[in-house]
């Protein structure tokens, strides 16, 4: 969850801001200035105030069952998600699945990643 927020804030926010800038808000007013932790209903907050839109969307994955849509967010940042089933000589069916880069992106797609890979190597 935590990798599709960052990416949904940095769509939002054209890649200015990111799930770091969240983290660093949440730290100096509630840690800091505060001196206790924070509620799940802050955190969302902080993270809404931050990509300056309702991520009442992306938190529903958190709230409920719903299947997480890799399509979408790792779309936003040029990445995919790809599926290969082997079956072994035992005849048991093995499902591998790898997050790759999409062949075309489009420049916020690829300033994302290029910024994204940066802070995580």
């Amino acid at each position: 969850m935590g990798l599709f927020l960052d990416f949904k804030i940095r769509h939002a926010t054209q890649n200015k801001k990111s799930l770091d800038d969240v983290m660093r808000s949440l730290y100096w007013q509630y840690y800091k200035k505060l001196q206790r932790g924070f509620t799940d209903a802050e955190f969302q907050q902080a993270c809404e105030a931050v990509a300056g839109i309702s991520l009442s969307d992306t938190f529903e994955y958190v709230y409920t069952t719903k299947e997480l849509d890799y399509f979408t967010y790792l779309g936003y940042a040029g990445l995919q998600l790809k599926k290969e089933s082997t079956v072994t000589n035992g005849g048991e069916k093995k499902v591998k699945f790898t997050i790759e880069r999409m062949d075309t992106l489009n420049p916020l797609q690829q300033s994302m990643l290029t910024s994204w890979l940066k802070e995580n190597p």
